[in-house]
């Protein structure tokens, strides 16, 4: 396979990350769930700002959580940070509750992971 199908698969993921996150709004109840412009923008700077986040955590604190405790509170330490920071986006972007905006970020990892796996497990299975 040429270097265009990862790519291409990779624009695909991106570009249904405005989906993604409309669905997690209609999931967790929010109403109106925002239009995709918005909430791809939402999603890709929500994504952004959470991986410098989660970024800075790994290399700072998780890494000490992880050496004198445990490597899997390091990995809940990380998951809470991004949960959070995600949240926090779509808070301000959407104006929601604390408690909408947290169920939104989790429903959105959840769905964004699963898409995620399944379009690179079928990649390579084509590959």
């Amino acid at each position: 396979m040429s270097l265009l199908a990862p790519i291409f698969l990779v624009a695909f993921l991106l570009a249904m990350q405005g989906y993604l996150l409309r669905a997690s709004c209609t999931i967790a109840g929010v109403d109106p769930a925002p239009r995709y412009f918005p909430a791809l923008g939402a999603a890709l700077i929500a994504t952004l700002i959470a991986a410098i986040a989660g970024a800075a955590w790994s290399c700072t604190f998780g890494l000490l959580l992880g050496f004198f405790l445990s490597k899997w509170a390091a990995y809940a330490g990380y998951a809470i940070i991004v949960t959070l920071i995600m949240a926090t986006v779509y808070r301000s972007s959407f104006a929601l509750r604390g408690g909408s905006a947290i169920a939104v970020a989790v429903i959105h990892q959840v769905m964004a992971a699963a898409m995620s796996g399944a379009a690179w497990w079928l990649y390579s299975l084509i590959a």
